[in-house]
């Protein structure tokens, strides 16, 4: 949940779920509010720390493996300070972010956000490519292209249980998956150049 004073580029991205006070299973595990017991903790290993990042949903997909039930409580939420609050900042971490993606995903149908930067990263080298060989395949190629944010945002907004929206905010969120996609694209092609290279600062 975002707080009033967060930035456009928070509030896109943080949806206040519509169904903010009920507890329910959780979908991902958000590394800056997590409750657990040491016994869960110690069961799975901890957290992988040879990894950039990613380490937060290798700990999730190994809870659940060892049978650990894993919920959402709005009443443990926490104001994380220091989130990206313009596009620029957001990319960079979104990047910094993917870095380790090919280290930290076991495969690539096992994570769909995953296999959508995949996809968005060899869409937007086929719109290159093809740009100057066929404009009509490359402007479907781009269509294509522009449409994965908007996939990701009607995910998101049925993850929230479809918020209140306004045509601005709704515009909003779409820009925000777009500069998401592009970042993690942006930190996938760097683990691809540089492999071993790892990074830990964010701007």
């Amino acid at each position: 949940m975002c707080i009033r004073d967060s930035s456009w580029v928070e509030r896109a991205w943080v949806l206040d779920d519509a169904r903010q006070g009920s507890v329910r299973p959780a979908k991902i595990l958000q590394g800056c509010s997590i409750l657990m017991t040491r016994a869960a903790y110690d069961a799975v290993g901890g957290f992988d720390e040879t990894i950039t990042a990613g380490e937060d949903t290798l700990f999730f997909e190994a809870l659940k493996e060892k049978g650990f039930k894993v919920i959402f409580n709005p009443q443990f939420s926490v104001v994380h300070l220091g989130y990206p609050d313009n596009l620029t900042r957001f990319i960079r971490r979104q990047c910094w972010q993917a870095s380790d993606y090919l280290r930290s995903n076991k495969g690539l149908f096992n994570d769909l956000m995953y296999l959508g930067t995949w996809v968005f990263t060899i869409l937007f080298v086929a719109v290159v490519l093809t740009s100057p060989l066929s404009p009509a395949l490359s402007m479907f190629l781009a269509v294509c292209w522009a449409l994965l944010p908007l996939g990701l945002s009607i995910k998101r907004l049925r993850q929230a249980n479809w918020p209140k929206l306004t045509p601005l905010y709704l515009l909003q969120i779409y820009i925000i998956d777009a500069c998401y996609l592009l970042g993690r694209s942006l930190g996938l092609l760097r683990s691809l150049v540089s492999p071993n290279k790892v990074s830990g600062r964010v701007g």
